[in-house]
């Protein structure tokens, strides 16, 4: 923790098995403690099924796509 803190991460994704809504809301229930980090105060932090990027396979587009849209949600961005 102290390493994670010491580094001030900008963007904090918290790989977890869980279903994504109930991960990100348990993710941003922990990391809120620590609110003086950027990705905490920014609400920068995500978290991303497990499944998704951790095992190799076909699934493991989805999961580069959705880390995508985590480090770089504006160019997913609808334009009207």
């Amino acid at each position: 923790m102290e390493k994670i803190i010491e580094q001030s991460p900008e963007v904090i994704i918290d790989v977890s098995m869980e279903e994504s809504d109930g991960a990100e809301k348990q993710a941003k229930r922990f990391w809120r403690e620590w609110q003086d980090l950027p990705a905490v105060k920014n609400n920068k932090v995500a978290a991303l099924n497990s499944d998704l990027i951790t095992r190799p396979g076909p699934r493991l587009f989805d999961g580069l796509l959705e880390l995508a849209k985590i480090l770089h949600s504006e160019k997913f961005e609808e334009k009207n």
